[in-house]
């Protein structure tokens, strides 16, 4: 997976956010892989508020688009 990969996935769900919601935020993805399955946390913080995701598939790249749709 590519960071462009990351960043586009993020977009995404960034444009789901309110309007209230900045788009300047912090962006932290952690991936782990457990029991054959790769979990993603994506947590996005404004420095107030923070919005949590997360999301679970076979390879990182699922993982994270299933934690942004």
């Amino acid at each position: 997976m590519q960071i462009l990969d990351i960043l586009e996935a993020i977009g995404e769900r960034a444009r789901a956010l309110p309007e209230t919601v900045p788009l300047e935020a912090v962006v932290r993805v952690r991936f782990v892989r457990r029991h054959g399955e790769v979990r993603a946390d994506v947590r996005l913080s404004d420095g107030r508020r923070t919005h949590r995701r997360a999301g679970r598939g076979a390879t990182s790249r699922e993982a994270l688009l299933d934690a942004v749709a």
